[in-house]
C-alpha cells in the first residue's frame, strides 16, 4: 500500500512530532513525483524499494553492473540505464529528486 513505510505510528513509538510528520507523508500523493537513485548497491535497492511503498510516480535507477538491474526490469514505473547515469537519456524533471548510493 503506498504511503505505509515501515508500520503504523503507534508500533513505531513515534514522539508527537514525528507522529505528524510520519501521518503527513502517509497520506501524500507521490504518484506524480519522480525520483532517480545512482548506484543500485544494496542501499540503493533500499532507496527503490522506500520510494516505491512511497508511491513515487516514476523511479529511474543507474549502476555501472547490468547485472542487478534486471531485477527490476518488470517493474512497469522503473527506468533503468547500465553503465553509470551519464547513460540516462533526456534530462531529469526539473523537480527530480536524485538520490546517490555511491
Amino acid at each position: 500500500m503506498p504511503g505505509n513505510v515501515t508500520g503504523t505510528i503507534s508500533e513505531l513509538g513515534l514522539d508527537s512530532y514525528s507522529a505528524a510528520l510520519a501521518t503527513r507523508i502517509e497520506s501524500t500523493d507521490f504518484s506524480k513525483c519522480a525520483a532517480t537513485v545512482v548506484g543500485y548497491g544494496n542501499m540503493g535497492r533500499h532507496y527503490v524499494q522506500a520510494l516505491q511503498r512511497l508511491g513515487v510516480g516514476h523511479i529511474r535507477v543507474c549502476s555501472r553492473s547490468p547485472g542487478p538491474l534486471e531485477e527490476l526490469e518488470h517493474e512497469s514505473n522503473v527506468t533503468t540505464a547500465a553503465g553509470g547515469y551519464r547513460e540516462f537519456h533526456g534530462a531529469p524533471a526539473q523537480s527530480e529528486i536524485a538520490i546517490v548510493c555511491a
